[in-house]
């Protein structure tokens, strides 16, 4: 694992008024290559990401004016290394501070869209490391737990991982990424079976999930939280068989798989 030192995290300009939530990302699956943003969080992309201010349909999305609608698109042609091509953006694309149309990419440049700086690194960086710089507000919310965490299911398991935004789930080969309140809510069951212990009642009822998850909205209700479950069910389904929550009428959510607190082995 790489975490990212001082002196890298000088090097990435600071977007004044910018912060972490601005930046979205919107794939599930994690790639092979990072952007690591003025806080230090790692931003992953694959081939064909698009970066821009769309949210529909962009893979990295900057909420940030200077940041055009698609701004640029990054590239990793068979057998040739990475490329950054802007895509007609109006306040440009640099590389290194060489304003630049299609270019390639090499460990370490830095990157810089409209106003928003990235570093760009092919080195895995440390998914636990706390984010840090201005305009972060720490969550503190799932301190009392391990940053990383087994759950298992008969012969199977799997891996959860807290990113500095969001986390990552690991089976096997494969990396799923969750969104904040996607984390946030397999943590809630998660505190809750523990906390419940074997003879417990380790459900969590939707009006309990409302009040321990940020939703955005103040009027957030079970049918809210029916919908996030569906979106967790659903990036998961694809690659495990069991159900990973389950639910019950009148009694809510729980965590339908054992939370193991064995040493989590580092993946490649």
């Amino acid at each position: 694992m790489n975490r990212i030192s001082e002196m890298d995290m000088a090097d990435i300009p600071h977007c004044e008024g910018l912060t972490p939530e601005q930046v979205i990302e919107r794939d599930d699956e994690e790639g092979n290559a990072w952007l690591i943003d003025q806080w230090g969080i790692p931003r992953s992309v694959i081939t064909g990401t698009v970066v821009g201010r769309n949210l529909n349909d962009c893979n990295l999305v900057i909420l940030h004016a200077s940041v055009s609608t698609q701004h640029a698109r990054i590239e990793h042609p068979h057998n040739e290394g990475w490329r950054i091509v802007d895509l007609g953006s109006l306040n440009g694309t640099t590389v290194n501070e060489r304003m630049v149309r299609n270019a390639p990419l090499m460990e370490g440049d830095i990157i810089v869209l409209g106003e928003v700086g990235f570093l760009f690194t092919l080195r895995p960086p440390d998914l636990a490391e706390e984010p840090r710089g201005p305009g972060f507000t720490v969550r503190s919310q799932t301190a009392d737990l391990p940053l990383q965490l087994t759950l298992r299911q008969g012969e199977h398991s799997l891996q959860l991982i807290r990113r500095s935004e969001g986390g990552l789930i690991v089976v096997g080969k494969r990396k799923i990424r969750l969104a904040t309140l996607e984390y946030s809510l397999l943590r809630a069951l998660i505190r809750q079976q523990l906390e419940a212990g074997e003879s417990g009642n380790a459900f969590l009822s939707s009006r309990e999930l409302v009040a321990k998850l940020e939703f955005r909205s103040r009027a957030a209700d079970s049918e809210n939280v029916r919908e996030l479950v569906h979106r967790v069910r659903q990036k998961l389904n694809k690659f495990v068989e069991q159900e990973l929550i389950e639910s019950e009428r009148g009694s809510g959510y729980r965590l339908a798989w054992a939370v193991s607190t064995d040493p989590i082995v580092t993946y490649k």
